[in-house]
């Protein structure tokens, strides 16, 4: 009896020493793809030396890392993978326990920054990939998809950093990471290629029988070098005027005539583009102007001009807006004028500047200032916003503008064949039937109607711009004496009309608004 109770007291003893805990700390999470996870295990209730072996799942099955006897410390296990792992501690073959432990692997992140679009026809395009969850050294492919092929454009093995692509045109772009078998990854970068615009600027009309007339031409979305032609509309066939490479700077035209033009550029044989048309009309200087009263009471006078009694003169002068002018027309300009204090003077002021570049624009009067002339000038004054400033400026206008009035009540210029005076160009077509245009309505809330009349009697070409030049409309081999049913599906703001049938060409201002 005294036995039996020995050996029970025994191995309550050795049960009593065997009280083993098993905690996993410092989970150190691996990065995608690699090695680098690791962990260690507090053990409790036992002291060393004692056994242990590391066991991981894999595919379901019990694969064995590591074993071997602790003399001293805690179990640590480094240089491990992502997965499901336990660990075995046993002690003289009666103490063991197991912990499992979950080893997470970092998921491979890809996200594009720092996007530089490429400028048109150029490869100066750039982006990176900011890459978490992986560490260098791994493997990256920049793939491009070319007419729906992908093609290999860069790939190596990233040693350090952050991959970065350079030289890029704009395209369709996939960077590809991979690391050790296990770790892969993939995203889409779009790269868009900057558009190439093209905006006439600092229009300077030259004047009649001269070559001073100049203009140039913001290019946007394009970097220097390039190639650019000037072309010139004569007798209505494309004649280059100039051509080259321009180095740096903007595209500057000087030198120029009277006459219709356009300018082209292209770079590398994927940026090309033609600027709308640009219009120089000649400016004849000499003594001659039409009152006020003149341009009020006839209004078909209007139509040989490049101005529309509709028009806002917000739209072509810089009007301050604490004027509130901002939206009268050029018509209540003329009828206008007089009155107290600031205001009063720039009312006056704008019927005197309003009738000065009808004046200077039509083709039938010699005035003695040009129309770049004329709006510096009011521009000027009016943001002097001085009464008397403006009233000076006014009063000379106004006397340029009560000179001798060369047209008849229907805007069509009389006689100017002297002795001793030549006959202007203008002049020398006088015995033909001129062109008119006419619409109907104008303002229009919805399609305007045309009426156009006259002429030689041959084909017409009808082209329809915006304020910044650009073609919204063109038809040609028109038949004459006809009319014309167009922009409905226009947006509400100015266009300009233009008609041309032989050597005759007749401009019209037309004014879309909302319904």
């Amino acid at each position: 009896m005294f036995s039996v109770v020995l050996v029970l007291f025994s191995l309550l003893e050795a049960q009593a020493q065997c009280d083993l805990t098993l905690t996993p700390v410092n989970i150190h999470t691996a990065t995608c793809g690699a090695n680098d996870g690791s962990f260690n295990v507090q053990v409790g209730g036992i002291t060393a030396p004692y056994q242990y072996t590391l066991v991981k799942d894999v595919n379901g099955s019990p694969v064995v890392q590591e074993n071997g006897t602790l003399i001293a410390g805690t179990p640590t296990f480094v240089f491990l993978t992502g997965g499901t792992y336990q660990v075995f501690i046993a002690k003289g073959g009666t103490c063991s326990g197991s912990v499992t432990v979950e080893l997470p692997q970092q998921q491979l992140t890809m996200t594009p920054a720092n996007l530089k679009q490429p400028t048109c026809g150029a490869n100066d395009g750039s982006f990176n990939v900011q890459v978490g969850g992986i560490t260098a050294p791994y493997q990256y492919t920049l793939v491009k998809d070319v007419n729906g092929s992908p093609v290999v454009q860069e790939n190596g093995t990233l040693i350090a950093g952050t991959p970065t692509f350079v030289f890029l045109t704009g395209g369709t772009y996939q960077v590809f990471i991979a690391k050790g078998g296990t770790c892969s990854g993939s995203v889409t970068v779009e790269l868009p290629q900057q558009q190439l615009t093209m905006t006439p600027a600092n229009l300077k009309q030259p004047t009649c029988g001269a070559n001073d007339g100049s203009f140039n031409v913001q290019v946007g979305g394009i970097t220097a070098p390039y190639q650019y032609t000037l072309v010139k509309d004569v007798n209505g066939s494309p004649v280059v005027q100039e051509n080259g490479t321009l180095i740096a700077g903007t595209p500057t035209f000087v030198f120029l005539t009277e006459g219709n033009y356009q300018v082209l550029v292209a770079k590398s044989g994927t940026c090309t583009g033609t600027t709308a048309t640009v219009y120089l009309r000649c400016e004849a200087i000499g003594n001659e102007g039409c009152s006020p009263g003149y341009w009020k009471n006839n209004p078909n006078s209007w139509v040989t001009t490049n101005y529309s009694p509709a028009q806002t003169v917000e739209s072509v002068f810089e009007v301050p807006d604490n004027l509130g002018l901002d939206n009268a027309t050029l018509l209540e300009a003329v009828q206008g004028g007089g009155g107290s204090g600031v205001v009063g003077a720039a009312q006056t002021l704008l019927r005197a500047a309003t009738t000065a570049l009808l004046n200077a624009y039509h083709g039938d009067v010699d005035y003695p200032l040009t129309q770049a002339q004329i709006i510096a000038q009011v521009n000027a004054a009016l943001s002097s916003g001085n009464r008397d400033t403006m009233l000076k400026l006014a009063s000379t206008l106004d006397k340029y503008n009560n000179l001798v009035c060369p047209l008849d009540a229907k805007g069509k210029g009389k006689d100017k064949s002297k002795p001793g005076k030549p006959a202007r160009v203008a002049d020398v077509s006088e015995e033909a039937i001129e062109l008119n245009l006419k619409a109907m309505p104008n303002p229009s809330a919805g399609a305007f109607t045309i009426q156009v009349d006259g002429g030689s009697g041959g084909q017409m070409t009808m082209r329809v711009t915006d304020v910044r030049g650009r073609l919204i409309e063109q038809r040609e081999q028109l038949p004459s004496n006809q009319t014309l049913t167009f922009g409905d599906n226009y947006s509400p703001g100015i266009y300009l009309l233009e008609v041309q049938q032989s050597n005759q060409r007749k401009q019209l201002r037309l004014l879309k608004v909302s319904n």
